[in-house]
């Protein structure tokens, strides 16, 4: 198919904040207007539609390779900016003015460092920055079909009682990512399906809603983890950032937004401070991590809240869900603000 099988759902606001860097226009974005959640027991299902909102766009699906070679590729063009790649961080060092970095034969000093190096972020190990991990029961299998009718430019997801399956639509309207969340054992044994196989299986799962899945691109499969830190400034001058400080579980697809987030937090913070000699001392950075840890704290308690709600399928639970779901489809108050929060314009 020529995709990259890790996609991400970006928000309006991450649009913005992406807009701003000169990145947006490097990307080949698949806007969507709507999202629909079904489930396996009942017929109740709800959908979140950007009409509701106000906005042009509910979100858009970026491939995550694109983002990465457009944000490297704008790196690269800025004359003020050094690129290190191919360095493995091998000592950090907090001084009363700088931080030091040994980066094999080379040393960089800062007033300030942020840690934006992943989920098993170095500089968060370097610094035995406190770190509260939270199991989840679930893998993810992770790959591109092609369905015999259309997505429609629609976001769907539906939720099973062993995870979610999300498909996200492509530019093609018969191409969609699949991002299934499941337990281990069938993650793997569906990763080892022959491709007849897997699109038989997932066309059942789908109830054909989207036609006959008839081939797929090959599955990947990696383990869902949470985590999430103490603080975001787990050492004076030093700042973390994304994954680096939290992971969240992407049944939503909010984990790249809320990472946008702290970027667009931290710009702020820079943008009032720019006469401040040293940024490494600002008072600031308390606040920002104590914002950033309650943002964060509130996914992944909405996550977990989320997963346990489907996970129930005793018949009396199944009952009250479906008639609540329905009920919650109707109010269109409640829909708007769930919307502007998932968009990253709400009030939290």
């Amino acid at each position: 198919f020529g995709l990259d099988l890790r996609s991400i759902a970006v928000s309006p606001a991450s649009k913005i904040l992406l807009e701003s860097a000169g990145i947006w226009g490097l990307l080949n974005p698949t806007p969507y207007k709507e999202m629909c959640v079904w489930e396996e027991f009942g017929a109740s299902k709800l959908t979140f539609s950007s009409e509701i909102s106000g906005n042009q766009e509910l979100g858009f699906i970026c491939e995550n390779t694109e983002i990465l070679e457009a944000m490297w590729c704008l790196l690269g063009s800025i004359n003020t900016v050094k690129c290190m790649t191919g360095n493995v961080l091998e000592d950090l060092q907090v001084h009363s003015d700088c931080v030091t970095l040994s980066l094999g034969r080379e040393q960089v000093s800062a007033k300030l460092l942020l840690g934006a190096d992943g989920a098993d972020s170095r500089v968060r190990s370097a610094l035995r920055a406190e770190t509260k991990t939270l199991a989840t029961r679930h893998h993810v299998l992770a790959t591109v079909v092609e369905f015999s009718g259309s997505h429609a430019g629609v976001a769907w997801q539906k939720f099973l009682p062993d995870g979610p399956i999300a498909v996200l639509p492509s530019s093609n309207a018969h191409v969609a990512f699949i991002v299934w969340s499941q337990k281990q054992e069938q993650a793997q044994r569906r990763k080892e399906l022959d491709g007849d196989g897997f699109c038989q299986e997932l066309t059942v799962v789908l109830e054909a809603r989207f036609g006959v899945a008839n081939r797929c691109d090959h599955r990947v499969v990696f383990p869902v983890t949470q985590h999430l830190v103490k603080t975001f400034c787990p050492s004076p001058r030093v700042v973390l950032l994304g994954d680096a400080a939290r992971v969240i579980h992407p049944l939503a697809g909010l984990g790249a937004n809320i990472g946008f987030e702290d970027v667009a937090a931290l710009i702020d913070i820079l943008a009032v401070n720019r006469s401040v000699s040293d940024i490494g001392t600002l008072h600031d950075w308390k606040g920002f991590s104590k914002n950033r840890i309650r943002k964060s704290k509130l996914m992944i308690e909405a996550m977990s809240r989320l997963d346990n709600l489907y996970a129930n399928t005793s018949p009396l639970f199944t009952f009250i869900r479906n008639k609540s779901i329905k009920t919650l489809d109707r109010n269109k108050f409640i829909k708007k603000r769930l919307i502007l929060e998932a968009q990253g314009l709400g009030l939290l």
